[in-house]
């Protein structure tokens, strides 16, 4: 698959040039191409409409839907055809040789400036049906040129569409009595992955041990999910510290979305299947950045929230790296470590609590753990809630 990103800031060469036709010429050939700064009736790019003149340059055989943040009034430009209000509009577009089975416009945070031009940025998504795999969600955009901190909300937004899509569903979801709204067909995708099924039974997929019995249908889950979601999100705005023990670095995530899943599809509910999901193992630097993010994210929504992070004790029962158990455990938490103390020195409000030395730490002798050395037993977690109450000079309630 041959996809393309190009800004072709409204058609200009670096010669100054305005030349649709060349720039359409290096884009033949690819498969996806998403556009940023197409325009429509401006007067310095020669008053045209340039999605539709781009998409007759590349032919029939390109789908495509174009989404301006930019969008005014031009009538005052130039006269109007009969019937035909103009609008000067800049934006993205989105081309496929292959069927766009739906889209969507989403527009993104823009702050009101004064002394700085600032435009409305928008992204254009669109879910494209290849030949030969699953339906993919593609999108088009361009952030603000003003800075990071119009910027960042901009990314805070794109995350929440990027998790929040397979909640919502496609274009249109359900049922209707008329069929004009449906034309009999089936709703359109919203891929990522969101519900496993087993024995007839279906089971959220980020939440895979949340009921071992299952759920009748796919909305039940879905509709769980969203309740989840909601006490979560109030947890966030409300709370004054958030606990976070980090347990390990494997995972297993989609090749289609990048979705990182809690357990590997197949070991609790779900089926394995090689080409939709692989093995990923971490490292400092991209555990480092999701803390960063996230951290951004909490204090968005509640500014003075702090953290208290600790890794924990338990070691892997398996691991799906080439090394030994024992080995892939010792670097799991040595990475998860690392990354802990550093964040916590690093950002204001975040703590790191040593529960994991406490316990793991040879001057036990591993007296905390069950005989399977791996459970913490009663006394080790007893031992540890001790030690926790005594550094915040609080007792145990």
């Amino acid at each position: 698959m041959r996809l393309v990103s190009y800004n072709i800031q409204y058609g200009k060469g670096k010669d100054g040039r305005f030349d649709l036709a060349r720039i359409c010429a290096a884009l033949q050939g690819a498969d996806i191409i998403a556009l940023q700064e197409v325009e429509r009736h401006w007067p310095r790019s020669g008053d045209v409409d340039q999605p539709a003149q781009i998409a007759a340059l590349l032919g029939h055989g390109y789908h495509w839907v174009y989404g301006p943040g930019f969008d005014v009034d031009a009538g005052h430009l130039a006269p109007e055809p009969a019937g035909a209000p103009r609008r000067r509009q800049f934006g993205n577009m989105l081309l496929s040789r292959w069927p766009i089975l739906s889209s969507r416009h989403h527009l993104l945070p823009k702050m009101g400036l004064t002394r700085h031009f600032s435009l409305q940025r928008s992204v254009i998504e669109g879910v494209i049906a290849p030949p030969d795999g699953p339906a993919l969600r593609v999108h088009s955009l361009h952030l603000s040129h003003v800075g990071d901190g119009d910027r960042a909300p901009q990314v805070e937004r794109l995350l929440q569409l990027h998790r929040e899509a397979p909640l919502e569903g496609g274009a249109w979801c359900g049922t209707h009595a008329e069929t004009a709204w449906t034309l009999g067909l089936p709703p359109p995708p919203m891929p990522a992955e969101a519900v496993w099924m087993h024995d007839g039974r279906h089971f959220d997929a980020l939440r895979p041990s949340v009921d071992p019995v299952g759920y009748e249908s796919a909305e039940q889950v879905l509709e769980l999910r969203r309740c989840h979601l909601r006490a979560v999100a109030e947890m966030f705005r409300t709370l004054d510290v958030f606990v976070f023990t980090l347990g390990l670095t494997e995972a297993w995530v989609s090749r289609l979305d990048g979705t990182a899943y809690p357990t590997a599809a197949g070991t609790i509910v779900g089926e394995h299947d090689a080409s939709k999901y692989e093995f990923k193992n971490y490292r400092y630097n991209e555990i480092m950045d999701d803390l960063d993010v996230f951290l951004m994210l909490l204090r968005t929504v509640n500014p003075s929230a702090r953290m208290l992070l600790t890794v924990s004790p338990v070691p892997l029962n398996a691991t799906a790296s080439p090394d030994h158990v024992m080995v892939a455990s010792m670097r799991s938490k040595s990475v998860l470590r690392a990354v802990a103390g550093d964040f916590a020195e690093d950002q204001w409000g975040v703590f790191y609590f040593p529960s994991y030395e406490i316990i793991s730490a040879h001057p036990s002798r591993g007296m905390f753990f069950e005989p399977d050395l791996r459970k913490v037993n009663d006394f080790g977690v007893n031992f540890v809630m001790k030690h926790f109450f005594k550094a915040i000079q609080a007792q145990p309630t």
